[in-house]
């Protein structure tokens, strides 16, 4: 669910089913980690590198098994159902080999990235709506600040972008689809929001087929929206900016990626 290279060109995967993982040069796939403390990894979902080599990754929740239900898609709608509260941020360090708890309590920890300097680590709360950053600076390491709420859909996957005139670092993040109205209406219903985990499929409430990604700086401002409101590339998961001046869409479920010219 999530792709990063490093400096040495070391290729880091984040594998919902088995963990966190690397690529080297002649294709060697390596298992880095599938536990933290004893705690087995249950959904681990996006990554990035930090400018000193660590990965920070996100481990969705600890409620529903990505290997043991039905489908991934089926394990986040439990999850953003039920608001388990069990995500978690997890840094791996390649110096120790070892990963270790850096956040827990989200509802659904998804996307993260790392701002360039190193300084912030931005991360998608898909069951909450929003985006925050929290710092890594040692003076004020841990501090949670909010950058976006109350968005209009499911926040996915986050990458760096380009670095506005000011100065200021932008960023790409996509939703994965518009807000239910039943889950937002029953939202200080927890035992009834259990109760849809339960019930089949066919009878659940469905997101709108709409795609959705966004431009956005470190503090919160959103400067451009791409939007497919007929929802012929739908369930947006996320958009990068490569070097040929394309902007480069990402789908849960579609055939192909997405492509269009930057801005």
């Amino acid at each position: 669910l999530g792709l990063e290279f490093s400096s040495d060109g070391t290729l880091y995967v984040a594998d919902a089913f088995t963990g966190l993982l690397s690529v080297s040069d002649d294709g060697a796939i390596k298992v880095l980690t599938n536990d933290v403390g004893g705690s087995r990894l249950h959904f681990v979902d996006d990554l990035d590198i930090a400018p000193n080599g660590i990965v920070y990754f996100t481990d969705a929740t600890r409620r529903f098994d990505a290997r043991s239900s039905p489908s991934l898609s089926l394990a986040s709608q439990n999850d953003i159902y039920e608001q388990s509260q069990t995500g978690r941020v997890l840094p791996y360090d390649p110096s120790m080999y070892q990963s270790y708890v850096a956040a827990v309590g989200l509802i659904f920890a998804n996307g993260c990235a790392v701002s360039p300097n190193g300084a912030h680590l931005f991360r998608a709360e898909t069951g909450k709506y929003q985006i925050s950053k929290v710092s890594l600076n040692r003076s004020d390491k841990g501090q949670i600040e909010t950058v976006l709420s109350n968005l209009p859909g499911f926040p996915d996957n986050i990458n760096k972008g380009p670095v506005n005139s000011d100065g200021t670092q932008t960023y790409f993040a996509g939703l994965i689809g518009p807000r239910i109205a039943l889950l937002d209406n029953l939202s200080d219903k927890p035992f009834l929001r259990k109760l849809l985990s339960r019930i089949p499929v066919w009878l659940r409430p469905e997101a709108e087929k709409v795609g959705l990604v966004f431009q956005f700086t470190e503090h919160g401002e959103v400067l451009r929206t791409w939007q497919d409101p007929e929802g012929q590339y739908a369930n947006t998961t996320g958009a990068f900016l490569a070097e040929d001046g394309n902007l480069y869409i990402t789908s849960l479920d579609a055939e192909g990626v997405g492509r269009i010219p930057y801005p």
